[in-house]
């Protein structure tokens, strides 16, 4: 369905169009990390669980950071609708691999899903009192991390630091900070608690993002953008 979506989407003949599409994209695309989330709870014991989780986010921050720095340069090169015919070989091909590789014989005792069967299992989360500080906080957390990010290009423009270019180098930074931090997980596990990964996260995180108040040139704002990403 990302795809398809994105095969679409150079012919939209409005903006409307455009977000409808963008949004399909998206349902699909968002519904792809779940799941994958769910393979590595279900083939990792639970010793390993982080560690394979950590593996897995630095594979999709891979992903970002070659979008982010290619569109970047070649947003300045070539026409955009070929970031889209782009985009979906890359989504086509990972879905015939993961078709292909990923494909598990059918339980015997498989039942039919019901929508409302799903919705009926969020009360019995909800009823931890944790989970909603769980969520709410990383509903929060989301919000001031991917905030930032579609203004990057417009600041770096304003200031007169860069364009598309830089800013694409600049949002890259996060992906690079959470694959630093994927690296050194397995020295830190033994050495700091779980909380104590979560406070050190939110101080690096919090103080990647004051530090950006100051619109250093692009090169140092790359690396507060990158310590936001180890955060």
């Amino acid at each position: 369905i990302l795809t398809l979506s994105l095969m679409a989407l150079p012919f939209a003949t409005s903006f409307d169009t455009l977000i409808v599409l963008r949004f399909i994209g998206g349902l699909a695309g968002g519904g792809t990390i779940p799941v994958a989330l769910a393979l590595v709870g279900d083939k990792f014991p639970p010793d390993q669980r982080q560690i394979a989780i950590a593996r897995f986010v630095a594979a999709a921050l891979v992903g970002q950071i070659c979008a982010s720095s290619l569109a970047g340069l070649l947003a300045e090169m070539i026409n955009w609708r070929f970031f889209f015919y782009g985009a979906a070989c890359v989504t086509g091909a990972a879905a015939l691999g993961a078709a292909l590789k990923l494909a598990e014989p059918r339980p015997k005792d498989a039942r039919r899903i019901h929508l409302m069967q799903a919705y009926q299992n969020y009360p019995i989360i909800l009823r931890n009192p944790k989970s909603l500080i769980c969520y709410g906080a990383v509903f929060l957390e989301a919000i001031a991390v991917f905030g930032i990010l579609p203004y990057i290009a417009e600041i770096l423009e304003s200031h007169h630091l860069g364009g598309p270019k830089e800013a694409g180098m600049v949002i890259a930074g996060l992906g690079v900070g959470g694959i630093i931090f994927s690296l050194i997980l397995t020295w830190l596990m033994p050495h700091v608690k779980r909380s104590g990964l979560l406070a050190w996260g939110g101080g690096l995180g919090a103080a990647g993002l004051l530090a950006c108040l100051i619109v250093p040139q692009w090169p140092l704002f790359f690396a507060l953008i990158t310590l936001l990403g180890f955060g």
